[in-house]
């Protein structure tokens, strides 16, 4: 099944229409349940998605629409592979967004849980005796980063001096 056609179906789903039909006649709840009706349809095209083949399924994900046109903001079931430059570059973005946010709410769940069993973590603490650290710095124009290009000046610097 092409990617497209697998969109579009899913675009024009039943549900969609029956939702947008039944919604508008209840009344004070249609910021609700136009937030309910967009979860559902994200659920049934990552449904849609589960059903390809892996290799296709693998390469598939939701992408956000963006532009001028009426599906600006709306996902669509997008093959990865195709996308431009600044569309895989704002994919890849959001990617690693939600990767870190993930994260971060793992490590205030397990924190949070930790707190209310009172529950102290083991720690270790290390010491030392009669420690000493040498460093060399060497200054390149007023630079003592280590930066590639500090770098390279320096080894320049370090090969014309010994030329001279």
């Amino acid at each position: 099944m092409e990617l497209t056609t697998l969109g579009a179906n899913i675009e024009s789903s039943s549900f969609k229409n029956y939702g947008s039909s039944h919604i508008d006649m209840v009344v004070g709840a249609d910021s609700t349940a136009d937030d309910d009706r967009e979860d559902e349809e994200i659920q049934l095209q990552w449904a849609a998605i589960e059903r390809l083949p892996t290799f296709k399924r693998l390469r598939t994900s939701l992408f956000e629409k963006t532009g001028n046109d009426e599906l600006q903001g709306k996902k669509l079931v997008t093959d990865v592979t195709k996308l431009g430059g600044v569309e895989r570059h704002l994919f890849i973005e959001k990617l690693i967004n939600h990767t870190e946010n993930d994260n971060l709410k793992l490590l205030q769940r397990l924190k949070e849980r930790i707190d209310r069993v009172n529950v102290e973590l083991p720690t270790v603490e290390v010491r030392y005796n009669n420690v000493s650290v040498e460093a060399e710095c060497e200054i390149v124009q007023g630079k003592p980063l280590p930066t590639l290009w500090n770098s390279l000046t320096s080894s320049f610097s370090v090969t014309r001096d010994r030329l001279l």
